[in-house]
């Protein structure tokens, strides 16, 4: 009910709600068939909660002069790295259920801009930008920014510079480009 497209009226108001009593009982039957040797165990890869919408990251990277593109695309599509302009990129975002920033460090990307002596500064300075993105109304969605060396005793791989949970994770990152805005209800893939 507190989701901005919420209705009512809508026949599919207890579609959730039915879906799940449906699933306990067919669980059910499924378990009165098993033995008292038999362990079950129920697991969910991640929980549920309250999708407001999308928050476009590159678009919104591109909008503050973060990001430049050779050629801006007319209709929506993912972000290619070959259309990026390395040269004047200073960081770049993917989607997902939150968004990972990677800088465009000197030295550790191939055509890196932004000089390592300004990495924390940038990083800083970034970050407080990106907690103060507000809805399409004005208000300030509660954005949460983390430091992956921060929060985790270990990163693997290539971790990203930043990561980022558009409205404490009640708005999707959406790494796609070409809506011309950094808000959307949709999801781009």
């Amino acid at each position: 009910p507190s989701h901005p497209k919420y209705n009512s009226s809508s026949e599919y108001t207890d579609a959730i709600k039915n879906y799940y009593m449906y699933l306990d009982k067919e669980i059910g039957s499924l378990i009165s068939l098993l033995d008292d040797n038999t362990t079950v165990m129920i697991v969910s890869d991640h929980g549920a909660r309250n999708l407001i919408g999308g928050i476009c990251i590159n678009e919104w990277l591109i909008q503050n002069g973060l990001l430049k593109v050779k050629k801006y695309p007319s209709t929506v599509e993912a972000l290619k790295k070959e259309n990026i302009d390395w040269k004047n990129t200073y960081c770049w975002g993917e989607g997902g259920y939150y968004a990972r920033i990677f800088f465009n460090v000197k030295g550790r990307e191939p055509e890196g801009i932004l000089d390592p002596e300004e990495y924390n500064y940038f990083r800083e300075n970034l970050k407080e930008k990106l907690e103060q993105i507000n809805d399409e109304y004005g208000n300030n969605i509660s954005t949460k920014v983390f430091i992956p060396q921060e929060i985790y005793r270990k990163t693997n791989g290539i971790p990203p510079d930043l990561i980022v949970y558009l409205g404490n994770l009640d708005y999707r990152s959406i790494g796609s480009i070409g809506y011309r805005t950094y808000y959307t209800y949709e999801n781009d893939e």
